[in-house]
């Protein structure tokens, strides 16, 4: 069957009322929650949005973004996190000089690549939704190993890859596949929904990452269903891949 553990992360956004990752105070309450309650934070993801675009045209939003990274990748080492989940750009727009962007993101993966391997953390870029810089898994996995760092891999989401026909398979990553975030849609807009409710193939899901030796955590970036608890959607994941809890 094989077994596989179910990860909890945090999510941050540049401004409130997320998370602020540069509140001491948010910053203070969160590492006592977690001492408190024995949860571990496997990953926390890098805040994303056109002000912190890591493959922007724009000097200062590449700044912020960088900034912004190295905050997280500091978290990282405080709450004991082993991955920084990174968007390696935001939405292309019309006109968009694409291969020009993708340049940018290298370079700012390539920058942040001696923060994240002293700190213990491996960045995992993430592909995403169409007209996004990452949108095409391929050019994700060819950024990744342009940068050339263990330091540096890929974050596969199911969701974002299912709204492609056929649907990107994290397989296409294959060595460089260090994080996954699983969620369900219906393969037209990024849905969220927890697995099962929508149309991502979960048994082509296990064999695709049984293929490449996967063992990380899996997160889960879904809500259960109305009717359902958190533990009876982890439950109903596992019949979904065959997987048992480790």
């Amino acid at each position: 069957m094989g077994s596989i553990c179910i990860s909890a992360s945090l999510e941050v956004f540049p401004d409130p009322p997320y998370f602020d990752i540069w509140s001491v105070e948010q910053v203070r309450c969160v590492a006592a929650a977690l001492d408190e309650t024995a949860i571990r934070i496997y990953a926390i993801h890098v805040p994303f949005g056109d002000a912190v675009d890591l493959s922007s045209a724009s000097t200062e939003a590449v700044e912020n973004g960088l900034r912004h990274a190295k905050r997280v990748i500091d978290l990282c080492q405080q709450f004991e996190a082993r991955f920084a989940v990174i968007h390696p750009g935001h939405i292309l727009g019309e006109g968009a000089d694409e291969a020009g962007r993708y340049r940018q993101a290298t370079r700012s993966l390539k920058a942040l690549v001696s923060r994240a391997d002293s700190a213990g953390v491996v960045l995992a870029v993430e592909n995403l939704p169409p007209d996004h810089v990452g949108s095409d898994l391929d050019r994700v996995v060819d950024l990744v190993a342009e940068v050339g760092s263990p330091a540096v891999g890929v974050c596969f989401d199911t969701g974002h890859a299912n709204l492609y026909s056929p649907p990107q398979r994290p397989c296409a990553a294959g060595k460089h596949l260090v994080w996954i975030h699983a969620h369900d849609n219906r393969g037209q807009r990024d849905e969220h929904l927890m697995p099962g409710l929508g149309t991502v193939d979960w048994s082509q899901f296990r064999a695709d990452l049984d293929a490449v030796g996967y063992s990380n955590p899996i997160m889960l970036e879904c809500r259960p269903a109305e009717d359902m608890t958190v533990q009876g959607m982890i439950d109903r994941f596992f019949e979904l891949t065959g997987y048992e809890p480790s």
